[in-house]
């Protein structure tokens, strides 16, 4: 006599329906996945990306102080160590998650840390793999922060 118990068909039909859904959610992640790399430049290597081997992408965020005589890139090594976790790990989640990850709090912890820095602008740089030209392709955004707060949020409502 075994010492294990099969399990009455009855149990095992009640999981049937809970492996096909698994299936379908595999097979269609490929192409979310896809949609979401193209609508918010997530990382097609990040949340299980099928195709992350086929192509490249880089994102990188840098933190500047506008000054007279233009932009000075903020001296990091300088803030103290919370803040910059903080700003690392804005650039870890900004990378893999694209435009979902705002840089609202990095900013507000730099400029907690560094009132002096009242204008400041963050660059986004992302490049990726063109697969038209077989170029690396770049786009920038640069956002601009009056006291931790981002500018585009102090304009009046409209008309």
């Amino acid at each position: 006599m075994s010492a294990r118990r099969k399990e009455p068909p009855s149990r095992r039909a009640n999981r049937a329906p809970l492996f096909a859904a698994i299936v379908v959610i595999v097979a269609l992640w490929p192409f979310v996945h896809r949609g979401l790399v193209l609508s918010h430049d997530i990382d097609p290597w990040r949340l299980g990306g099928f195709a992350m081997y086929t192509t490249y992408q880089r994102t990188i965020v840098g933190f500047f102080e506008v000054t007279g005589a233009g932009l000075r890139v903020v001296q990091e090594g300088e803030l103290p160590e919370p803040v910059r976790e903080v700003l690392t790990r804005f650039r870890i989640r900004r990378s893999a998650l694209g435009t979902w990850e705002s840089p609202d709090e990095a900013v507000r912890a730099l400029h907690a840390a560094r009132p002096e820095l009242e204008h400041l602008v963050v660059a986004i740089q992302r490049l990726w793999l063109d697969p038209a030209t077989a170029h690396i392709a770049s786009e920038k955004k640069l956002l601009p922060y009056v006291a931790g707060t981002p500018l585009d949020a102090e304009a009046p409502p409209g008309p």
